[in-house]
């Protein structure tokens, strides 16, 4: 009988400790486009500047989670890739939205082109 409750327990052990499983370091590669990986603050175009911004901003936080133990450096893993993910889906919806404008703006200028044009033959003709 006390092996069986000495083996279960030693089962019940390993059960957990594999619940704790390492969580791999979140890469900057996950989140960054490939063209903006290795941006850095000498580039003058707004997309680098931002990618570098963010760059940083992710090594800062990868430091921060070094002073964790193993559980909570798992959880603060996590947590890096969460906000990172979400960082992209809000940069994707601004850039739709940014898109979108784009193109009405664009619209409205060759609407009015349009219509000057046609005002100027309406008033040739007359």
């Amino acid at each position: 009988m006390k092996k069986l409750f000495v083996t279960s327990l030693f089962l019940v052990g390993i059960a957990n400790l594999s619940a704790f499983a390492d969580i791999p370091e979140p890469q900057w590669t996950e989140f960054c486009p490939p063209q903006y990986c290795d941006a850095n603050d000498l580039q003058s175009d707004e997309a680098s500047a931002y990618w570098y911004n963010r760059r940083v901003q992710f090594e800062k936080s990868l430091a921060n989670c070094s002073k964790y133990f193993e559980n909570n450096m798992d959880y603060c893993y996590d947590e890096i890739r969460a906000t990172e993910m979400k960082k992209n889906q809000v940069r994707e919806i601004r850039q739709s939205q940014s898109y979108k404008a784009y193109d009405y703006n664009k619209k409205l200028k060759n609407d009015a082109v349009n219509r000057s044009v046609e005002n100027a033959k309406r008033i040739n003709f007359q």
